[in-house]
């Protein structure tokens, strides 16, 4: 639980941040604009690799977390895509599904993360206990 309330901070403060940056820019449509820039293809294929790599257990709360989070990205950033964002009421909803995509993003890496540290503690504790 205080993993959780720890991750939930750290996004709201993320989208802050961009909130921030925005406003510094005087152009708050700036995070829609990286989201549809359509670059994310190397990062899909990068997640499932690793996802793969942490998932070989399929037990792991943290990998199943991690893939539910690359998902939510892969919507988000199709449905973001699609957006005309010079239509005056579009760029509310963009921003919104921007700021979805920003958090899975990090739940992403978070959780993969975290996937990797467990993995390599078993398989350390694993060979620990085969070599005794």
């Amino acid at each position: 639980m205080k993993n959780e309330m720890r991750f939930q901070l750290g996004a709201l403060f993320f989208i802050l941040f961009l909130m921030g940056i925005s406003i510094w820019l005087g152009d708050w449509r700036y995070p829609i604009r990286i989201v549809q820039d359509g670059s994310h293809e190397s990062l899909f294929i990068l997640l499932g690799l690793v996802l793969g790599f942490t998932m070989q257990s399929r037990t792991d709360d943290d990998s199943i977390s991690a893939l539910i989070c690359a998902i939510g990205m892969a919507v988000s950033s199709l449905l973001v895509e699609g957006l005309d964002i010079d239509q005056p009421n579009v760029a509310e909803i963009g921003f919104v599904l921007s700021g979805m995509f920003f958090i899975t993003m990090l739940g992403t890496v978070v959780f993969l993360l975290r996937a990797l540290r467990s993995r390599i503690r078993y398989e350390r504790d694993a060979t620990r206990l085969d070599g005794e």
